[in-house]
């Protein structure tokens, strides 16, 4: 089973988020930082982009189509 992967703009297309918005949830310590780094970008797996919705509130409704996406 292979495991997808995903950069911070994948991750803000996924959630209609802005980048910006994301790294301040991680930078302020809202959110938990992604434990996979390469080449100093943040490699985000399924569990982190599930994290982040919890955080911005998008894990109910219409917003939950990131979930289709992953």
């Amino acid at each position: 089973m292979t495991m997808k992967l995903y950069l911070l703009n994948d991750v803000a297309k996924i959630l209609r988020k802005r980048p910006h918005q994301i790294v301040y949830a991680i930078t302020s310590g809202q959110v938990a930082e992604p434990p996979l780094r390469i080449g100093g970008k943040r490699i985000f797996q399924a569990d982190d982009v599930q994290r982040l919705a919890m955080h911005f509130d998008l894990t109910s409704g219409k917003e939950a189509i990131w979930m289709k996406n992953t």
